[in-house]
Protein backbone atom coordinates (compact mmCIF):
# COMPACT_ATOMS: atom_id res chain seq x y z
CA UNK A 1 0.00 0.00 0.00
CA UNK A 2 1.09 3.70 -0.18
CA UNK A 3 -0.02 7.19 0.94
CA UNK A 4 -2.01 9.53 -0.98
CA UNK A 5 0.51 12.78 -0.47
CA UNK A 6 0.77 15.15 -2.80
CA UNK A 7 3.92 17.06 -4.19
CA UNK A 8 2.38 20.03 -2.64
CA UNK A 9 2.00 18.14 0.89
CA UNK A 10 5.71 17.61 0.79
CA UNK A 11 6.08 20.92 0.17
CA UNK A 12 4.43 22.25 3.07
CA UNK A 13 5.67 19.42 4.89
CA UNK A 14 9.56 20.71 4.45
CA UNK A 15 8.57 24.72 4.26
CA UNK A 16 7.29 24.16 8.09
CA UNK A 17 10.94 22.90 9.05
CA UNK A 18 9.34 19.62 9.43
CA UNK A 19 11.90 16.64 8.10
CA UNK A 20 12.42 12.98 7.93
CA UNK A 21 14.27 11.30 10.81
CA UNK A 22 18.06 11.60 10.59
CA UNK A 23 20.32 9.28 9.31
CA UNK A 24 21.12 6.68 12.03
CA UNK A 25 24.35 5.63 12.82
CA UNK A 26 23.76 1.89 11.20
CA UNK A 27 22.39 2.69 8.02
CA UNK A 28 26.15 4.81 7.89
CA UNK A 29 27.81 1.92 8.52
CA UNK A 30 25.94 -0.77 6.45
CA UNK A 31 26.66 2.31 3.57
CA UNK A 32 29.96 2.34 4.07
CA UNK A 33 30.92 -1.38 4.72
CA UNK A 34 29.13 -2.28 1.65
CA UNK A 35 29.51 -1.94 -1.76
CA UNK A 36 28.59 0.22 -3.31
CA UNK A 37 29.09 3.29 -1.07
CA UNK A 38 33.38 2.57 -1.06
CA UNK A 39 35.18 3.73 -4.43
CA UNK A 40 37.80 1.54 -5.40
CA UNK A 41 41.33 2.92 -5.07
CA UNK A 42 42.52 4.51 -8.21
CA UNK A 43 39.34 5.71 -9.84
CA UNK A 44 37.49 8.37 -10.63
CA UNK A 45 34.46 9.64 -8.69
CA UNK A 46 31.48 7.88 -9.17
CA UNK A 47 27.98 9.58 -10.27
CA UNK A 48 25.37 9.40 -7.64
CA UNK A 49 21.79 10.26 -7.45
CA UNK A 50 19.58 10.57 -4.30
CA UNK A 51 16.07 10.39 -5.31
CA UNK A 52 13.53 12.02 -2.70
CA UNK A 53 16.22 13.74 -0.95
CA UNK A 54 14.43 15.43 1.49
CA UNK A 55 16.94 18.09 3.20
CA UNK A 56 19.72 16.45 1.42
CA UNK A 57 21.73 14.29 4.48
CA UNK A 58 22.20 11.63 2.44
CA UNK A 59 23.37 13.67 -0.09
CA UNK A 60 25.77 15.40 1.65
CA UNK A 61 27.06 12.04 3.33
CA UNK A 62 27.73 10.39 -0.47
CA UNK A 63 29.32 13.40 -1.73
CA UNK A 64 31.77 13.31 1.65
CA UNK A 65 32.26 10.23 0.52
CA UNK A 66 33.45 10.64 -2.81
CA UNK A 67 30.59 10.98 -5.02
CA UNK A 68 29.43 13.69 -7.69
CA UNK A 69 25.77 13.45 -6.23
CA UNK A 70 22.57 14.56 -8.20
CA UNK A 71 19.63 15.17 -5.55
CA UNK A 72 16.12 15.23 -6.78
CA UNK A 73 12.96 15.96 -4.91
CA UNK A 74 9.06 16.67 -5.95
CA UNK A 75 8.89 19.34 -2.80
CA UNK A 76 10.38 22.65 -4.41
CA UNK A 77 11.04 23.57 -0.34
CA UNK A 78 12.85 20.45 -0.03
CA UNK A 79 14.97 21.32 -2.90
CA UNK A 80 15.36 24.77 -1.95
CA UNK A 81 16.58 23.88 1.06
CA UNK A 82 19.12 21.04 0.06
CA UNK A 83 20.56 23.41 -2.48
CA UNK A 84 21.78 26.14 0.35
CA UNK A 85 22.82 23.46 2.81
CA UNK A 86 25.19 21.37 -0.06
CA UNK A 87 27.82 22.16 -1.65
CA UNK A 88 28.83 20.35 -3.89
CA UNK A 89 25.43 18.75 -4.42
CA UNK A 90 23.07 19.40 -7.70
CA UNK A 91 19.84 19.90 -7.00
CA UNK A 92 16.67 19.08 -9.10
CA UNK A 93 12.74 19.61 -8.80
CA UNK A 94 11.11 16.89 -10.55
CA UNK A 95 7.05 15.16 -9.77
CA UNK A 96 8.73 11.50 -9.29
CA UNK A 97 5.19 10.39 -9.50
CA UNK A 98 4.35 11.02 -13.02
CA UNK A 99 7.91 12.84 -14.32
CA UNK A 100 10.16 11.30 -17.04
CA UNK A 101 12.98 9.75 -14.91
CA UNK A 102 15.27 9.75 -17.75
CA UNK A 103 15.91 13.39 -18.17
CA UNK A 104 17.68 12.67 -14.94
CA UNK A 105 20.97 10.76 -17.18
CA UNK A 106 24.51 11.70 -16.43
CA UNK A 107 25.75 13.67 -19.54
CA UNK A 108 28.66 11.67 -20.89
CA UNK A 109 29.16 8.11 -21.40
CA UNK A 110 27.59 5.82 -18.32
CA UNK A 111 25.00 5.96 -15.87
CA UNK A 112 25.45 6.16 -12.14
CA UNK A 113 27.35 4.15 -10.07
CA UNK A 114 24.69 4.65 -7.17
CA UNK A 115 20.92 5.47 -6.82
CA UNK A 116 19.17 5.65 -3.34
CA UNK A 117 15.87 6.14 -2.15
CA UNK A 118 15.66 6.58 1.41
CA UNK A 119 12.05 5.85 3.53
CA UNK A 120 10.53 7.18 -0.01
CA UNK A 121 9.11 3.99 -2.42
CA UNK A 122 6.29 3.68 0.05
CA UNK A 123 4.86 6.77 -0.66
CA UNK A 124 5.18 6.50 -4.38
CA UNK A 125 1.86 5.30 -6.36
CA UNK A 126 3.59 3.03 -9.08
CA UNK A 127 6.66 1.68 -7.68
CA UNK A 128 7.47 -0.78 -10.81
CA UNK A 129 7.44 2.41 -13.36
CA UNK A 130 9.57 4.03 -10.83
CA UNK A 131 11.96 1.45 -9.56
CA UNK A 132 12.39 0.17 -13.81
CA UNK A 133 13.47 4.02 -14.97
CA UNK A 134 15.74 4.31 -12.14
CA UNK A 135 17.28 0.65 -13.14
CA UNK A 136 17.42 2.19 -16.67
CA UNK A 137 19.11 5.08 -15.17
CA UNK A 138 22.12 2.93 -13.68
CA UNK A 139 26.05 1.92 -15.48
CA UNK A 140 26.57 -1.74 -15.90
CA UNK A 141 27.54 -2.88 -12.73
CA UNK A 142 25.87 0.13 -10.70
CA UNK A 143 24.03 -0.20 -7.77
CA UNK A 144 20.17 1.21 -6.13
CA UNK A 145 19.74 1.02 -2.60
CA UNK A 146 16.62 0.84 -1.29
CA UNK A 147 16.22 2.16 2.66
CA UNK A 148 12.70 1.41 3.85
CA UNK A 149 10.68 1.19 7.11
CA UNK A 150 9.60 -2.25 7.36
CA UNK A 151 5.83 -3.06 8.50
CA UNK A 152 6.53 -5.54 11.03
CA UNK A 153 8.25 -2.97 13.06
CA UNK A 154 6.02 0.06 13.10
CA UNK A 155 2.53 -0.11 14.57
CA UNK A 156 -0.73 -0.14 11.92
CA UNK A 157 -1.09 3.31 12.04
CA UNK A 158 1.98 3.20 10.41
CA UNK A 159 1.61 1.17 7.59
CA UNK A 160 1.28 3.28 4.74
CA UNK A 161 4.49 4.12 5.27
CA UNK A 162 6.09 0.96 5.30
CA UNK A 163 7.07 -1.59 3.06
CA UNK A 164 6.35 -5.52 4.14
CA UNK A 165 8.12 -8.78 3.08
CA UNK A 166 5.86 -9.35 0.08
CA UNK A 167 6.16 -5.95 -1.35
CA UNK A 168 10.16 -6.37 -0.88
CA UNK A 169 9.87 -9.62 -2.43
CA UNK A 170 8.33 -7.89 -5.15
CA UNK A 171 11.01 -5.15 -5.81
CA UNK A 172 14.02 -7.88 -5.77
CA UNK A 173 12.62 -10.08 -7.83
CA UNK A 174 13.31 -8.30 -10.64
CA UNK A 175 16.91 -8.34 -10.05
CA UNK A 176 19.91 -10.62 -11.18
CA UNK A 177 21.70 -9.87 -7.62
CA UNK A 178 19.95 -9.00 -4.20
CA UNK A 179 21.66 -8.11 -0.76
CA UNK A 180 18.97 -7.41 2.14
CA UNK A 181 20.06 -5.98 5.44
CA UNK A 182 18.11 -5.55 8.66
CA UNK A 183 18.64 -2.35 10.43
CA UNK A 184 16.27 -1.64 13.38
CA UNK A 185 12.97 -1.06 11.80
CA UNK A 186 14.51 -0.31 8.48
CA UNK A 187 15.23 -3.36 5.74
CA UNK A 188 18.04 -2.34 3.42
CA UNK A 189 18.32 -3.17 -0.26
CA UNK A 190 21.28 -3.24 -2.30
CA UNK A 191 20.18 -4.05 -5.83
CA UNK A 192 22.50 -4.74 -9.06
CA UNK A 193 21.98 -5.94 -12.68
CA UNK A 194 18.28 -5.58 -13.28
CA UNK A 195 16.79 -8.32 -15.50
CA UNK A 196 16.01 -7.99 -18.97
CA UNK A 197 15.66 -11.85 -20.36
CA UNK A 198 12.99 -11.58 -22.20
CA UNK A 199 9.62 -13.90 -21.26
CA UNK A 200 9.18 -16.65 -23.02
CA UNK A 201 5.64 -18.53 -23.56
CA UNK A 202 4.00 -21.25 -25.76
CA UNK A 203 0.60 -22.41 -25.91
CA UNK A 204 -0.16 -25.97 -25.01
CA UNK A 205 -2.03 -26.47 -28.58
CA UNK A 206 -4.16 -24.40 -30.85
CA UNK A 207 -6.37 -22.23 -29.06
CA UNK A 208 -10.22 -23.09 -29.87
CA UNK A 209 -11.34 -19.88 -31.16
CA UNK A 210 -13.95 -17.97 -29.19
CA UNK A 211 -14.13 -14.19 -30.12
CA UNK A 212 -13.94 -12.26 -33.26
CA UNK A 213 -12.91 -8.93 -34.31
CA UNK A 214 -14.02 -6.57 -37.24
CA UNK A 215 -14.11 -2.81 -37.87
CA UNK A 216 -16.49 -0.60 -39.14
CA UNK A 217 -15.54 2.86 -41.09
CA UNK A 218 -17.40 6.19 -40.74
CA UNK A 219 -16.77 8.55 -43.58
CA UNK A 220 -18.83 11.85 -43.56
CA UNK A 221 -18.26 14.60 -46.07
CA UNK A 222 -19.20 18.78 -45.55
CA UNK A 223 -22.40 18.34 -46.12
CA UNK A 224 -23.19 16.08 -43.56
CA UNK A 225 -23.44 12.88 -45.56
CA UNK A 226 -22.71 9.36 -45.01
CA UNK A 227 -20.77 6.82 -46.94
CA UNK A 228 -22.92 3.79 -47.06
CA UNK A 229 -23.06 0.67 -49.83
CA UNK A 230 -25.61 -1.52 -50.97
CA UNK A 231 -25.38 -4.82 -50.08
CA UNK A 232 -27.53 -6.98 -52.35
CA UNK A 233 -27.58 -10.35 -50.24
CA UNK A 234 -28.54 -8.73 -47.26
CA UNK A 235 -30.68 -5.90 -48.59
CA UNK A 236 -29.81 -3.36 -46.70
CA UNK A 237 -27.17 -0.48 -46.88
CA UNK A 238 -24.15 -0.54 -44.36
CA UNK A 239 -20.73 0.91 -43.76
CA UNK A 240 -17.57 -0.21 -45.21
CA UNK A 241 -16.45 -2.93 -42.77
CA UNK A 242 -14.78 -6.66 -42.57
CA UNK A 243 -13.00 -8.31 -40.06
CA UNK A 244 -9.28 -8.03 -39.02
CA UNK A 245 -7.09 -10.56 -40.25
CA UNK A 246 -4.11 -12.43 -38.51
CA UNK A 247 -1.82 -9.63 -36.86
CA UNK A 248 -3.41 -6.77 -38.79
CA UNK A 249 -4.19 -3.03 -36.78
CA UNK A 250 -7.36 -2.05 -36.82
CA UNK A 251 -6.16 0.88 -38.75
CA UNK A 252 -4.81 -1.28 -41.46
CA UNK A 253 -8.03 -3.26 -41.25
CA UNK A 254 -10.10 0.63 -41.98
CA UNK A 255 -7.70 1.32 -44.92
CA UNK A 256 -7.93 -2.12 -46.42
CA UNK A 257 -11.81 -2.25 -46.55
CA UNK A 258 -12.23 1.14 -47.72
CA UNK A 259 -10.43 0.20 -50.50
CA UNK A 260 -11.89 -3.04 -51.13
CA UNK A 261 -15.20 -1.83 -50.83
CA UNK A 262 -15.77 1.61 -51.73
CA UNK A 263 -12.31 2.35 -54.01
CA UNK A 264 -11.01 4.63 -51.59
CA UNK A 265 -7.64 5.09 -50.80
CA UNK A 266 -7.39 6.22 -47.21
CA UNK A 267 -3.42 6.30 -45.20
CA UNK A 268 -3.71 4.95 -41.55
CA UNK A 269 -2.99 7.71 -39.76
CA UNK A 270 -5.90 9.56 -40.68
CA UNK A 271 -8.29 6.61 -39.01
CA UNK A 272 -9.25 7.48 -36.12
CA UNK A 273 -11.20 5.95 -33.24
CA UNK A 274 -14.91 6.65 -32.79
CA UNK A 275 -15.93 3.60 -30.36
CA UNK A 276 -15.52 0.04 -29.16
CA UNK A 277 -18.85 -2.45 -29.33
CA UNK A 278 -18.31 -5.42 -27.80
CA UNK A 279 -21.55 -8.08 -28.09
CA UNK A 280 -21.97 -11.54 -29.51
CA UNK A 281 -23.29 -13.06 -32.15
CA UNK A 282 -23.79 -17.09 -32.92
CA UNK A 283 -21.64 -18.14 -29.79
CA UNK A 284 -18.87 -15.92 -30.58
CA UNK A 285 -17.77 -12.63 -28.47
CA UNK A 286 -17.69 -9.87 -31.13
CA UNK A 287 -15.25 -6.95 -30.69
CA UNK A 288 -16.24 -4.43 -33.02
CA UNK A 289 -13.70 -0.89 -33.40
CA UNK A 290 -15.78 1.99 -35.02
CA UNK A 291 -13.33 4.14 -37.09
CA UNK A 292 -13.59 7.27 -38.42
CA UNK A 293 -12.12 8.26 -41.84
CA UNK A 294 -12.52 12.28 -43.11
CA UNK A 295 -13.57 12.60 -46.49
CA UNK A 296 -10.96 14.98 -47.45
CA UNK A 297 -8.71 12.36 -46.52
CA UNK A 298 -9.42 9.75 -48.89
CA UNK A 299 -8.51 9.52 -52.51
CA UNK A 300 -10.04 7.82 -55.76
CA UNK A 301 -7.78 6.04 -58.11
CA UNK A 302 -8.32 8.18 -61.39
CA UNK A 303 -10.01 5.17 -63.13
CA UNK A 304 -12.50 5.90 -61.20
CA UNK A 305 -13.47 9.44 -62.90
CA UNK A 306 -12.04 11.49 -60.23
CA UNK A 307 -15.21 10.74 -58.34
CA UNK A 308 -15.92 11.93 -54.45
CA UNK A 309 -16.84 8.84 -53.35
CA UNK A 310 -17.25 4.69 -54.97
CA UNK A 311 -19.32 2.27 -53.58
CA UNK A 312 -19.82 -0.87 -55.63
CA UNK A 313 -22.76 -2.37 -56.59
CA UNK A 314 -25.73 0.29 -56.26
CA UNK A 315 -28.35 -2.32 -56.80
CA UNK A 316 -30.96 -0.17 -55.07
CA UNK A 317 -30.22 3.11 -57.76
CA UNK A 318 -31.63 3.10 -61.08
CA UNK A 319 -28.11 5.08 -61.87
CA UNK A 320 -26.56 2.41 -63.72
CA UNK A 321 -25.00 1.40 -60.23
CA UNK A 322 -23.42 5.33 -59.80
CA UNK A 323 -21.35 5.90 -56.81
CA UNK A 324 -23.58 6.69 -53.66
CA UNK A 325 -24.25 8.77 -50.62
CA UNK A 326 -27.11 8.27 -47.90
CA UNK A 327 -28.78 11.49 -46.73
CA UNK A 328 -28.83 10.73 -42.75
CA UNK A 329 -31.77 12.81 -42.47
CA UNK A 330 -33.80 11.45 -45.02
CA UNK A 331 -32.37 8.34 -46.54
CA UNK A 332 -31.95 9.27 -50.18
CA UNK A 333 -29.64 8.09 -51.98
CA UNK A 334 -27.47 10.27 -54.14
CA UNK A 335 -24.73 10.13 -56.92
CA UNK A 336 -22.70 13.07 -56.93
CA UNK A 337 -19.14 13.96 -58.27
CA UNK A 338 -16.85 15.59 -56.87
CA UNK A 339 -17.86 19.23 -55.64
CA UNK A 340 -21.23 18.20 -56.12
Amino acid sequence: MSTTHTAQDWHAHYAAGRDFRPLSDTEKTILTEHRPLPLPEGTQAGRALDVACGTGELARFLAAAGYQVDAVDWAQSAVDKTSVASAGVSCHHLDLTGGDLSSLAPAGTGGYRLITMRRALAHLPDRTRTVAELAALLEEDGTLCVITPHADRHPEELRGICLDDTEIGLLADGWQHTERIEAGDLTVLLLREPKTDPVAYSEKRTPKPSAMAGVTVVVTNDHGQLLLGWNPSRAVWELPAGKVEPGEAFEATAVRELAEEAGLQARPESVLLLATLCDSTHGFTRITESMSCAHDSCTVPASELALEYLVASCGACSRTRSPVMLRTCDGVCHGFRAGH
